[in-house]
């Protein structure tokens, strides 16, 4: 990224440290059809979205639950 007008900030990285990329895990076997998908880091992956799924609506119910309970609607 470049600043492309004198009023951009700096930011707060220290020595202009840039960003790295991640890559995931190489794969040691490849498919006739040339799929090379890790199924264990993909459910990985699915388990981890049902995980943060689960969170974030029971945090809604909370909120919600204690929302109707401030207003006086239960």
């Amino acid at each position: 990224m470049a600043a492309t007008s004198p009023a951009h900030l700096n930011g707060t990285l220290v020595g202009g440290t840039s960003f790295s990329t991640v890559k995931d895990r190489e794969t040691f076997e490849m498919s006739p059809t040339q799929n090379n998908v890790v199924m264990e880091d993909q459910m990985g992956k699915v388990s981890d979205t049902n995980a943060q799924f689960t969170l974030s609506s029971t945090m809604m119910k909370k909120f919600t639950t204690l929302y109707r309970e401030a207003a006086g609607n239960k």
